[in-house]
């Protein structure tokens, strides 16, 4: 009988739209196939159509202006982090994109018809920072952001009963961290749930997070791993933060991951 496992997969910064992972979920598919007979059930978390519509109206004003293209992709990349962001006057951004992912969720419960399989969130770029702050409003009651947005029970009880692995991709939520005095705190997972965090040395939006202070150094469930993605003209550049989930070298390590928590065979 084949082992199930849910995936959740979180987009990062930039313009994306449904079907961002297709190719991302195949892959992983194959490889988890190659060791065990897996049945994935993967679901999308596409929050970014919470902001872009916002990006477009700016970018709908700024007709005519001078060096648009690099302006357009200012917007679609910076936007995203600045819109996100909660204030206190204004938190619609961040209560619309927890909403998503809150929906997603629960949807991705029901395709698994609401069994207690594992669940596994892969997250990158600014996505890893809105995955990072749901599963801490999930976890922890009197998060100030619940005011913003409280998650589902449905998800709250996923998450709990369910998660065991997180992986970060090309993660900057060591720069997030800024503006929490000394960094803030990292997230108390259930022991048996790791928190596989990858970066690239290249890539310049992602880092380590056992670098933003002693309780994320000490915190056990967390492992940075360093990785080198992309092809021959882009894995020694900065645009290897957008190779991740293309990358076959990593593609391959999230399947022997997600196969050690389903208890099943690794690669050899």
């Amino acid at each position: 009988m084949a082992k199930k496992v849910a995936i959740a997969v979180v987009h990062g910064i930039g313009e994306q739209t449904p079907g961002f992972s297709t190719s991302f979920i195949e892959k992983l598919t194959d490889f988890l196939n190659q060791y065990e007979d897996v049945d994935v059930i993967s679901k999308e978390i596409c929050w970014q159509t919470q902001v872009q519509p916002r990006e477009n109206r700016l970018i709908d004003k700024l007709d005519g202006m001078g060096w648009m293209k690099l302006r357009n992709l200012f917007i679609n990349y910076g936007a995203d982090a600045i819109a996100y962001q909660p204030i206190e006057e204004n938190a619609s951004v961040y209560a619309d994109v927890h909403k998503i992912y809150d929906i997603s969720l629960k949807s991705l419960w029901r395709e698994a018809d609401h069994q207690e399989i594992p669940l596994i969130i892969i997250a990158h770029s600014l996505g890893t920072v809105v995955t990072s702050n749901f599963l801490w409003d999930c976890f922890n009651k009197l998060s100030k952001a619940r005011e913003i947005y409280e998650p589902s029970q449905v998800s709250h009880v996923m998450i709990k009963k369910n998660l065991k692995l997180i992986v970060t991709l090309g993660s900057p939520i060591a720069v997030w961290s800024l503006r929490y005095e000394n960094g803030g705190k990292s997230l108390k997972l259930p022991k048996d749930t790791k928190w596989l965090n990858i970066y690239s040395e290249y890539d310049v939006i992602g880092y380590p997070l056992t670098v933003i202070n002693s309780d994320y150094c000490n915190n056990n469930g967390i492992e940075d791993m360093v990785m080198i993605v992309g092809g021959l003209l882009t894995r020694y550049t900065p645009v290897s933060h957008v190779e991740y989930m293309d990358d076959l070298k990593l593609i391959k390590v999230l399947a022997k991951e997600i196969l050690l928590k389903l208890g099943g065979k690794d690669e050899q």
